[in-house]
């Protein structure tokens, strides 16, 4: 019922580039080409095919990928700052496909995230607090869509602008 044919090509490039002994850029980008050659079910277990999902593309696998990240690392008041800017991008995919009447397969949206964050370490590295932006531009989009008991299929959101602070400790065991 659940195993199928695929074929998926891809290429991942990732980089960092020291432009200082403080400062760093890091990026990736990712290419992933996914579709079933063959993938006939029987999602009511008659006895007969009732679902083809044939040629069609692999659930939860976005074509294209792509991360960037500043960080800035320095010493400030006896121990130590990192400043991280991540601009993150992730392509649209279907999420799920769906058997219920008139409503389109499940999909996640195209996003492009910015992220912002902090961190003190104090110089013995036992104790740190970071400051964090995350979805710094506030951006609406659907992480997924699962049909449920094909009547309705439910839609999932993605974090909107949200900014903390957490702390922790670490412990040399």
């Amino acid at each position: 019922f659940n195993a199928a044919e695929i074929n998926a090509y891809g290429l991942e490039v990732e980089s960092t580039w020291l432009v200082s002994d403080n400062f760093s850029v890091r990026s990736s980008i990712g290419w992933l080409d996914t579709e079933f050659d063959e993938f006939e079910a029987d999602t009511n277990f008659d006895g007969t095919i009732d679902t083809d999902l044939s040629n069609n593309d692999v659930a939860r696998a976005p074509e294209w990928t792509a991360n960037l990240d500043f960080l800035y690392d320095h010493s400030m008041f006896g121990g130590d700052v990192s400043w991280v800017l991540n601009v993150n991008y992730e392509d649209e995919a279907v999420y799920s496909y769906t058997a219920v009447p008139n409503t389109d397969d499940g999909v996640t949206d195209d996003r492009t995230l910015v992220n912002f964050s902090t961190t003190y370490r104090n110089s013995d590295n036992g104790w740190w607090v970071r400051a964090f932006g995350k979805n710094l531009s506030d951006e609406e989009y659907r992480m997924g869509e699962l049909p449920v008991a094909n009547l309705w299929v439910m839609s999932f959101w993605g974090q909107p602008r949200t900014f903390g602070i957490e702390a922790g400790m670490d412990f040399d065991w």
